[in-house]
């Protein structure tokens, strides 16, 4: 799906350069959404949970809940959560450079002061930065998550305030140092997948067995 977005973009740039005109616009980017595999498409409408249409005259159609995904370099990402304050649609954030604890601090501190934006914050991902429990604990701001995943990021604990993320669905972990994990996890009631794979942890822990009992999927090796 990622690849073809980035073909979307691509065409997208090429058709602006050449000054085509909208209806020849609007015609390709129907044809491009055409190529687009029944697989892809499905996996995509799942993970948005929103109809995305096209209709005949190839106009798409995005519902207003659908949400906004917002990914990149820090300036960039910070940037953009100032224009979301006048939204109400979920949004998805992925930092896909490595980055520093203050500027990941910067940014929960900006989602804090947009109003309702951290009510709106559906998904965060974070990849190869190493996180202090000063970020950690902030998590617990963004009450209405459903997905994290801090891969390899040198996290060596969780800490309790992981408890308060009530609608905390899936949580990916992998690559880290985390040898155990607090009693709150089992307070996550609609947690239904975990991954702390590479971090050494027991599995056979009080709290991964009793994740296990309530339906969760934890990869552990």
């Amino acid at each position: 799906m990622h690849n073809s977005k980035n073909c979307l973009s691509f065409m997208v740039v090429i058709l602006l350069v050449l000054g085509v005109s909208s209806t020849s616009f609007i015609s390709a980017m129907k044809r491009a959404f055409e190529k687009l595999d029944e697989e892809s498409e499905a996996s995509f409408k799942r993970r948005c949970n929103y109809d995305i249409r096209i209709l005949d005259d190839g106009t798409i159609i995005i519902p207003d809940g659908a949400p906004i995904s917002i990914s990149g370099i820090p300036d960039r990402v910070m940037d953009k959560l100032d224009s979301l304050e006048k939204s109400n649609r979920p949004v998805d954030l992925d930092i896909d450079t490595p980055i520093s604890n203050e500027n990941l601090v910067d940014i929960l501190n900006k989602i804090d002061s947009v109003s309702g934006l951290r009510k709106r914050i559906r998904s965060l991902k974070i990849t190869k930065s190493s996180l202090v429990d000063e970020f950690l604990c902030k998590i617990a701001l963004l009450e209405n998550i459903e997905t994290i995943e801090f891969s390899e990021c040198n996290i060596r604990r969780i800490p309790w305030s992981i408890g308060f993320l009530k609608n905390l669905k899936e949580l990916y972990l992998p690559g880290n140092s985390i040898a155990t994990l607090p009693a709150q996890f089992l307070a996550l009631k609609k947690l239904k997948m975990l991954d702390i794979s590479g971090n050494g942890s027991n599995e056979d822990s009080v709290v991964i067995k009793g994740l296990r009992d309530k339906g969760c999927i934890v990869h552990a090796r």
